[in-house]
């Protein structure tokens, strides 16, 4: 059976085969799976060499969900976007949620020719993020901001150990900031920044997608292919919906049950 964990035990060392591009590697991304469940405030770094990177080192922090992050971005691959679009070239890429800079790093990888920017709201992501694009500084850009409908500042919960679960705080005239403050970030000034078309955009923002598309949003049209990953009370369907209202054709990505491809 394709679930099996007959199966899931006989794939995943050949999984694991084409993450690690050496046995150091190996035993490190095995050492750091073991210990995940004691998770904290990760301020050790261990260097990871990758497979599908050619065999490019990565830095991920000890005892936090760095770990769970390289398997996601090199074996589940959720954040590409479809053959389709691939296949006509991929010039500007927006990747909003960069956390570590993972996903910037195998799409650079995957799309020689093409420009990342990243956004990334946590300031010790972002900066181990710009470490791990390093091999492609002159053409992938991480920004430090919240992404949201409006330039500001707001403040966002941050968990120890959680370095992938990160989200904004809907800013509030007056309100004490509970948690790190932080620059928000529109997708209309990202455009100006970084100019268009943009060929596609990942969104993984943690719960602030519903005002992103909702508000603000004439940097829409200058996007070809977007995938949105949903969050909290924020479903599919509604997720969807609102990707049509922006004027793509939307649907339930076939890879990842939690996220929504809309196409021009």
């Amino acid at each position: 059976m394709p679930g099996s964990p007959v199966k899931r035990a006989l794939v995943r060392p050949f999984a694991l085969l084409r993450l690690t591009s050496d046995l150091t590697s190996y035993r490190e991304y095995m050492r750091l799976r073991a210990a995940e469940e004691h998770r904290s405030v990760g301020d050790e770094e261990v260097e990871l060499h990758i497979g599908r990177l050619n065999g490019r080192p990565v830095w991920v922090r000890e005892g936090t969900a760095d770990v769970d992050t390289v398997w996601d971005v090199f074996i589940h691959r959720y954040h590409l976007p479809p053959a389709r679009v691939q296949r006509r070239g991929v010039g500007l890429i927006w990747d909003l949620g960069a956390n570590i800079g993972l996903t910037m790093a195998d799409l650079a990888v995957e799309f020689p020719d093409a420009r990342i920017v990243g956004v990334e709201l946590d300031s010790a992501n972002a900066a181990l993020a710009r470490r791990n694009v390093e091999p492609w500084d002159d053409r992938a850009q991480v920004i430090e901001a919240a992404v949201w409908p409006e330039d500001g500042e707001t403040w966002y919960h941050r968990w120890p150990g959680a370095t992938s679960g990160y989200y904004a705080h809907e800013p509030t005239p007056g309100e004490e900031p509970q948690g790190p403050v932080v620059p928000t970030l529109s997708l209309d000034t990202l455009l100006e920044r970084t100019g268009g078309p943009i060929q596609f955009v990942k969104m993984d923002i943690e719960g602030a997608e519903r005002e992103v598309l909702g508000r603000n949003t004439d940097w829409a049209s200058e996007v070809g292919c977007i995938k949105v990953e949903v969050h909290g009370d924020y479903t599919v369907d509604e997720c969807a919906r609102d990707l049509e209202r922006l004027g793509f054709a939307a649907r339930r990505d076939r890879r990842h049950g939690a996220a929504v491809l809309g196409v021009r």
